[in-house]
């Protein structure tokens, strides 16, 4: 299992402020305890009673992303919240909390939007730094497939964690597929969605420079392992589901993750708008 279930007993603490880029939920810095000799050092990210599908959201992505062996945080939990966190969570929200957040073991680094308020008077060096880091690493491929295939559109520069080895870590799916609260009718199995990180590739030029994504071939290839990961997934993502999805989406997210997974985009991914089939 890739997702572990936590009572709030494995808080050893709770810091009540807000972690940076934790935009789409309330999101604050813990400890948590993860198993001996590991780093206790994390986050947990809080929603409404009437946003619980972003967790499942989450789940869905966290699970996807590891099995197809894109780098994610070491350990991540659906965890009871202590009743500090669900107070501090109405006060800021106006709204009751679920009783279970998405925890994650934090990964050192920084995410670009950190590096670029810290270098803002010179924001082609901050670019510089993520475009680089993004161009060497050798994953690119693999995550814009992954990010087509489940129909995120919320890639952006909150969401990636650059170490201090230059490698990445990319976290946060609460917006997949689609939307946080999408309906089923917002999964359209043909449809190409808009791709970020193709997006960031074409829109983020430092000096001048230009960045290329990676060929279509080399994404492909990628794509064509999306079918064993979502047969060696499905049982841990159905439990999952089973407890915070209803039923009608839960199959209708079954059947979009399935059909995309089995039927190749021959669209060339730099099109980010019509059929993923052409004609």
């Amino acid at each position: 299992m890739h997702i572990e279930f936590k009572p709030s007993s494995d808080f050893n603490n709770v810091k009540i402020n807000r972690a940076p880029d934790g935009a789409m939920a309330e999101t604050f810095s813990c400890n948590i305890n993860w198993g001996e000799n590991l780093d206790s050092r994390s986050y947990v990210k809080c929603f409404s009673d009437r946003k619980i599908m972003a967790i499942s959201n989450e789940i869905t992505g966290y699970i996807l992303a590891k099995e197809a062996g894109l780098p994610v945080p070491e350990k991540c939990a659906l965890i009871a919240l202590p009743q500090e966190i669900k107070d501090e969570f109405k006060s800021r929200s106006g709204e009751e909390c679920f009783e279970y957040g998405f925890a994650m073991m934090m990964a050192d680094g920084s995410t670009p939007n950190a590096i670029i308020k810290i270098h803002s008077p010179d924001g082609d060096f901050a670019n510089s730094i993520f475009m680089d880091a993004l161009n060497k690493w050798p994953q690119t491929a693999r995550l814009i497939a992954f990010d087509e295939w489940v129909a995120n559109e919320d890639r952006n520069l909150g969401n990636f964690i650059i170490t201090p080895n230059n490698n990445i870590v990319v976290i946060d799916h609460s917006n997949l597929p689609c939307e946080m609260l999408w309906e089923c009718d917002d999964l359209i199995n043909e449809k190409a969605y808009t791709n970020k990180l193709v997006l960031i590739y074409e829109l983020c030029k430092v000096k001048g420079r230009s960045y290329s994504i990676p060929d279509d071939a080399f994404i492909n290839k990628e794509a064509s392992h999306h079918a064993l990961i979502l047969t060696s997934s499905i049982a841990e993502l159905e439990a999952w589901w089973d407890y915070l999805l209803d039923q009608p989406r839960k199959a209708k997210l079954k059947d979009f993750l399935n059909v995309r997974a089995n039927k190749a985009r021959t669209l060339p991914y730099n099109q980010q708008s019509g059929l993923r089939m052409t004609a």
